[in-house]
């Protein structure tokens, strides 16, 4: 199982007997109905013209594939880069031999007034 476009992640499964060959479906119908299957069971897969037809039991499912006659199949193509990403990130070196200021303040103030703050505190001697 691959997902359609990218092919940016895929999945092997356990299977048996023949198959006719690519089936394309929505991913997100197929992955609700097999989350509801126990891990242990059997399911019999078939696909035809039109649909894609899944055998659990006494129970039948057909998912309409979106690569059957009249439908346009999905082109796997390249995953396109990332447009945020700029290019090798530049992390500047440690400042070995320049004076770094110890009492540097950044762009917040980390002391918050509270009440404490106020009053000074007076000793009970």
């Amino acid at each position: 199982m691959i997902e359609a476009k990218h092919a940016a992640f895929a999945q092997s499964i356990s299977a048996s007997g023949d198959w006719p060959g690519p089936v394309q479906v929505d991913g997100v119908l197929l992955y609700r109905l097999a989350a509801n299957w126990p891990p242990d069971a059997e399911v019999e897969l078939s696909a035809d013209v039109d649909s894609l037809i899944i055998k659990l039991g006494k129970a039948v499912v057909r998912v309409a594939r979106s690569d059957a006659k009249g439908g346009k199949p999905i082109k796997r193509t390249v995953q396109p880069p990332d447009k945020r990403h700029k290019g090798k990130v530049e992390v500047p070196p440690d400042p070995v031999g320049k004076r770094v200021e110890l009492n540097a303040t950044w762009l917040f103030s980390a002391r918050m007034p509270v009440p404490q703050h106020r009053e000074p505190i007076e000793d009970d001697e």
